[in-house]
């Protein structure tokens, strides 16, 4: 879980997106740029494709925001 932490997190971090939180093996970010979300999605699956320990999936929301708690909110 570090690793997958430490990988995920620098990956959002060299496309200016921003962790929101992680959970389990899930990380939630938000980018400003819709192409650098697309951009730090490809680049969590490709780093943990063929990885035994972790199943890449993920999917993308796009649109307005409101942030909350340290969390944010939108329709999906």
């Amino acid at each position: 879980m570090e690793r997958f932490e430490a990988l995920a997190g620098d990956a959002v971090a060299a496309r200016d997106g921003r962790v929101v939180k992680l959970v389990g093996d899930a990380v939630m970010f938000v980018a400003v740029d819709p192409s650098a979300a697309c951009d730090i999605a490809l680049a969590l699956l490709e780093r943990f494709a063929g990885d035994p320990a972790v199943t890449p999936r993920g999917g993308l929301a796009e649109g307005r925001l409101l942030a909350r708690g340290g969390d944010y909110y939108g329709s999906a």
